[in-house]
């Protein structure tokens, strides 16, 4: 975002719509990110946008099941949006 010129032109965010969750705690219930898409966590991903001078927004929802083992895109294309949006 920032090498192509967004940042200048105004875009100050980096939003994760969906097909991170990589499963749910047994025990707590929280959601966790599949650690293949996101083997450093989100909270590297983070650091990484905020450095950059963003903000990282992050969806979820009230299902059961949002994305996990469902029909996601496949990890190269979510990992390449992330990797393009966040350059």
């Amino acid at each position: 975002m920032v090498e192509e010129g967004l940042q200048a032109a105004g875009y100050t965010m980096l939003a994760i719509d969906d097909c991170w969750v990589g499963g749910r705690n047994e025990t707590t219930q929280e959601l966790y990110p599949d650690p293949e898409r996101f083997p450093h966590g989100i909270a590297s991903l983070a650091d990484y946008v905020h450095a950059k001078g963003l903000k990282l927004s992050i969806y979820t929802d009230v299902t059961t099941a949002p994305c996990i083992h469902g029909e996601c895109p496949p990890l190269c294309d979510c990992v390449g949006l992330v990797r393009c949006a966040a350059c």
